[in-house]
């Protein structure tokens, strides 16, 4: 009994030390405010990929308890034709102060390896993503680049030949399961993509990143719901159908 009771502790000892370890990676999603957990991370979009939001103003919230160390990064991937011609907005809220000043990390291009949280290690320190954040996903939903149509194409009006990815460094850090509102002035350009990076929680090494399926697309189209002419339409090709199934029954007699 003793020996058993020695093993015992040993395992619970280990799996305790493994859990307070353990790195997890809390899914931050945006949407149109007032942020809630289902509209910030409930996909919509061609494919089920994105979450659309408007070009001034948008929100935010964290899945999950784990909070964010300050600071924290907000990521925008503004589409362009040529690289370096973009141009940042004024990010506000009224939860976050901005620290220094907004930072061009680059043009991330159609044949980038990697993903855009990359191209933020400068100012971040190195923190990663989950990569979801890719080329393929970003212009072509996945898909094979180029493509013909996409979620971005939708949004941008074309398939863009970049992202200029915009560095946003904001303090305090954020709260898990917490509701938050921004502005942008001006309006964003359609197309544009928002992430957050950040690092903290109630354990060490608590990641904080924005997947693919939780990403604000600026002008992003809508959930696919039918119009009402389209549901009239439906209906009545209903009603005709089972009208002629009717008929054919009634001839067999």
């Amino acid at each position: 009994m003793t020996r058993f009771a020695t093993v015992l502790v040993v395992l619970l000892f280990a799996l305790s030390v493994s859990a307070f370890g353990e790195t997890i990676d809390p899914n931050v999603g945006f949407c149109p405010p007032p942020a809630t957990a289902a509209a910030c991370t409930t996909a919509t979009g061609l494919g089920g990929e994105t979450i659309g939001v408007g070009t001034t103003s948008f929100g935010m919230w964290s899945a999950g308890a784990p909070d964010a160390n300050t600071p924290w990064y907000l990521l925008l991937s503004v589409p362009e034709l040529l690289p370096n011609t973009a141009t940042a907005p004024t990010i506000t809220s009224a939860s976050f102060t901005q620290i220094g000043s907004t930072a061009d990390a680059g043009a991330f291009g159609q044949t980038t390896s990697g993903d855009i949280y990359a191209f933020a290690s400068a100012f971040d320190g190195g923190l990663s993503g989950n990569n979801s954040m890719n080329a393929s996903n970003m212009f072509c939903d996945g898909a094979a680049i180029p493509c013909a149509t996409s979620n971005e194409i939708s949004a941008f009006g074309s398939l863009p030949n970049d992202f200029e990815i915009f560095v946003y460094t904001f303090t305090p850090g954020f709260n898990g399961s917490t509701p938050y509102a921004f502005s942008a002035s001006p309006g964003m350009v359609g197309g544009t993509y928002l992430a957050a990076l950040g690092v903290g929680g109630k354990r060490d090494n608590t990641q904080f990143s924005t997947p693919f399926t939780t990403t604000g697309l600026v002008g992003g189209p809508p959930p696919a719901v039918p119009e009402p002419a389209t549901l009239v339409l439906f209906g009545t090709g209903l009603v005709g159908l089972a009208g002629a199934a009717r008929r054919k029954l009634r001839a067999k007699k």
